[in-house]
């Protein structure tokens, strides 16, 4: 599960630095979106704290906490728009649970039981189901404007960095 967000409406930041190499705007580009990453990262996991008990709490079957489970986020960018998206993964190792938070997020469906102690029931038993509690869609809706102000007076910091260093 990711999340996209584009940055279409700081074109005046874009057009400041198109007179740098190619290898300057990149550098200015990704430090920019790895900024704002980093705040949508930090908000998701505060909402997730607050929406979910026990969520960094370890849980003695799983070697990790649910909290990993927001961890990661990959900026990327093309002509005249940046993008980040932000990860829900889980590890990729065999006692890992942080696969669930993926569960949390969109809900389950009702589950049913077919077979209890290796042995097949009757009837099929109710076990459980999963409500929704959208702690990353909501994040980043609500973490959209400041995501926008870090990533341009980042982009404005670093073109004045890259400046000084020229001139």
């Amino acid at each position: 599960m990711n999340s996209k967000i584009e940055l279409n409406d700081i074109e005046k930041e874009f057009n400041t630095f198109k007179r740098f190499s190619l290898n300057e705007q990149r550098k200015v580009l990704l430090t920019s979106l790895r900024r704002g990453a980093k705040y949508i990262i930090q908000k998701t996991k505060k909402t997730f704290r607050s929406r979910l008990k026990n969520s960094t709490k370890p849980n003695p079957k799983y070697t990790d906490k649910l909290i990993d489970a927001v961890r990661r986020s990959s900026p990327d960018f093309e002509k005249d728009e940046g993008k980040v998206y932000v990860h829900i993964l889980g590890t990729r190792k065999k006692t890992s649970g942080t696969f669930r938070a993926r569960f949390f997020e969109q809900g389950t469906t009702d589950r049913y039981i077919k077979r209890y102690g290796g042995k097949r029931l009757s009837k099929k038993r109710f076990a459980g189901k999963i409500k929704p509690l959208w702690y990353f869609r909501d994040s980043v809706n609500q973490s959209r404007e400041e995501y926008k102000r870090i990533v341009s007076t980042e982009v404005n910091r670093m073109v004045n960095k890259i400046n000084m260093e020229n001139y």
